[in-house]
């Protein structure tokens, strides 16, 4: 969402200012397709010439990113914040309880929330 509103932002200060110093706009949507290719065209010869075929798919594949959004949302951050609250309360009271939890995580009643956090880690390798 954050790159469509960068993407129209540019386009309105661009043209807005064009248009706040008195061009016509007309002109400009005349020869926007022609103005598009060649700036266009020229800007992406220069990123093929200037990188490797690697950091070209790396870089093609982020910009999929940028419109899909963050992968850990605002729950995901508060959920493991309260499961780091609990083990280093539990580690302070007992140091040598908190390595049942670890060792056997699936009977863990501590961590028995953190399913959701191990299927996205999966999803994520």
């Amino acid at each position: 969402m954050i790159g469509l509103v960068g993407i129209v932002l540019i386009f309105v200060m661009v043209f807005g200012g064009y248009i706040a110093a008195g061009g016509k706009l007309g002109i400009i949507l005349k020869a926007m397709p022609f103005e598009l290719a060649m700036i266009g065209g020229a800007a992406i010869g220069a990123f093929l010439l200037s990188n490797d075929i690697a950091s070209v798919k790396h870089t093609i594949k982020d910009v999929g990113k940028v419109f899909k959004g963050p992968k850990w949302k605002n729950d995901d951050y508060r959920d493991l914040l309260c499961l780091l609250f609990e083990l280093i309360r539990l580690a302070r009271q007992n140091p040598v309880a908190i390595e049942e939890h670890i060792e056997a995580p699936e009977t863990s009643a501590i961590l028995e929330n953190t399913q959701e956090f191990r299927q996205i880690q999966r999803r994520s390798r």
